[in-house]
């Protein structure tokens, strides 16, 4: 994601300028990508796991800076033009490497490996700054081909307000979505009735949680949400060190009570202390 990004501040001509790459393996990020692949396969035998491919929005504020916001009103084709070059090379990095390790989103959220590794997680981030209405005016086409792209698709939303985007994801064909703490669950749920969803935790609050409020939290989650509950997780990404362990354990263990006879091993450890 990119809560706070550095960005190149392209000027308009540069923007202007930029194509998508002809031969991807060619640009110097992708090599060096390949080339690690190439040595860690050689050493281990095997390659799994991506790296996060982030998504036009966020690609495109990384490239153009704050003006890109300014664009949105008053330069349209502009920002058609951006939005397009970054979705073309989006989709071409993406395909490289979904062939050699059959995801390209266990970086973004490792928790789809227990859902389906194959998806494709668009990171819309910093779609906090952006209205709905705007989305679908200039962001959501394009979205929309990615998945076409890069099947199965869902999104990643970190902000508070994934509720509002949920409709959007939905036309888009998404099959999953990572739902923000602070974004309406239930509208989440009735807007993507047949996606996986996962609930985000604060990792801010995880930090000086104790047991009882983490599990408050998770079950405010969960009971938001409602049965069935064989299409929902419960994460917590970026946690800080420091993080109490008895918080992190509660978490586990109130998610166990929902879980029933579906067991992924994944939190065994934490559950039994």
């Amino acid at each position: 994601g990119n809560p706070w990004v550095l960005p190149r501040n392209l000027s308009k001509d540069e923007v202007w300028a930029l194509r998508a790459p002809e031969d991807i393996e060619s640009t110097p990020p992708v090599q060096t990508l390949l080339s690690l692949m190439n040595s860690l396969e050689a050493e281990f035998g095997y390659l799994q796991g991506d790296v996060p491919l982030s998504s036009v929005v966020n690609t495109a504020i990384d490239l153009r800076g704050q003006e890109y916001f300014i664009d949105l009103v008053e330069d349209p084709p502009l920002v058609a033009h951006l939005n397009d070059v970054i979705a073309q090379t989006i989709r071409t990095t993406a395909q490289r490497i979904k062939a050699r390790t059959g995801s390209i989103s266990i970086s973004v959220n490792r928790i789809i490996a227990s859902f389906d590794p194959r998806i494709y997680i668009i990171g819309n981030c910093s779609l906090q700054m952006i209205s709905p209405k705007m989305y679908k005016d200039f962001l959501l086409k394009y979205d929309a081909w990615l998945g076409q792209q890069l099947p199965p698709m869902g999104f990643h939303h970190c902000g508070n307000n994934a509720h509002l985007f949920a409709p959007s994801y939905a036309r888009a064909g998404a099959t999953y979505l990572d739902v923000g703490w602070g974004s309406d669950v239930a509208a989440c749920r009735a807007a993507l009735p047949e996606a996986w969803l996962s609930l985000r935790l604060n990792p801010v609050k995880m930090l000086e949680a104790t047991a009882d409020e983490a599990a408050a939290d998770t079950e405010k989650l969960l009971q938001a949400h409602g049965a069935p509950w064989d299409k929902v997780a419960v994460c917590c990404i970026n946690m800080d060190y420091g993080t109490p362990d008895e918080a992190i354990r509660a978490v586990f263990q109130t998610v166990a009570r929902y879980r029933g006879a579906r067991e992924s091993g994944i939190g065994k450890a934490y559950r039994e202390g």
